[in-house]
């Protein structure tokens, strides 16, 4: 989403004949910003019902003060400087806040979460992954990929699709690799399928 939020937005854009496409500049960096926190949120989401199921709801109050006071003061610093920026980084700062929060609060339970195996490791496969796909794809056609953080989306649909194509493959290996997902993983995502 981050890679893809210009030509998104631009399209989304044309969909609309009122609108002018430069209208929309600033929100492809907000959007840029702001998609960071969806790895944070989903992991609250889990560590959340870890806690629910450690019996631990009552920290959820303490969580949420912590995140809104830092939301609301972090908002009246960065706003008044940076604007949407400001507010967008603000948002992804408290989401890891909330983060931190969850995790420690999780560790004082029974219950054990392996983090490196859930947090930083599908960021890093997701990183290799990109960086092998997108050195693939200039080799095999070179000039016509967009470059390291850009999809080639102006070039058309076909271009695009190859390209992650080629990149769901790599990511596909790495987090294999990476043992960040693991044959129990598989064999538990085929049985819930069923």
């Amino acid at each position: 989403v981050s890679l893809a939020a210009r030509p998104m937005i631009e399209w989304f854009a044309r969909g609309n004949q009122d609108a002018d496409p430069a209208q929309f500049a600033a929100s492809i960096a907000v959007l840029q910003i702001v998609v960071w926190g969806v790895p944070f949120q989903a992991a609250n989401h889990v560590l959340n019902r870890t806690l629910i199921a450690a019996g631990r709801e009552r920290v959820f109050l303490w969580i949420g003060l912590a995140a809104m006071v830092t939301n609301v003061g972090l908002n009246l610093l960065f706003i008044p400087r940076w604007g949407y920026y400001g507010a967008a980084a603000a948002t992804v700062y408290c989401l890891l806040q909330s983060l931190v929060l969850h995790v420690w609060n999780v560790q004082r339970t029974e219950y054990r979460i392996p983090l490196w195996r859930a947090l930083p490791m599908p960021v890093a496969a997701l990183v290799l992954s990109w960086g092998v796909a997108t050195a693939v794809l200039r080799l095999v056609a070179p000039g016509s990929w967009a470059g390291w953080f850009a999809l080639p989306l102006d070039l058309g649909w076909w271009p695009y699709l190859v390209g992650v194509g080629v990149w769901v493959v790599c990511y596909a290996g790495a987090v294999l690799g990476a043992r960040v997902i693991t044959r129990d993983d598989l064999r538990l995502a085929v049985s819930l399928v069923r």
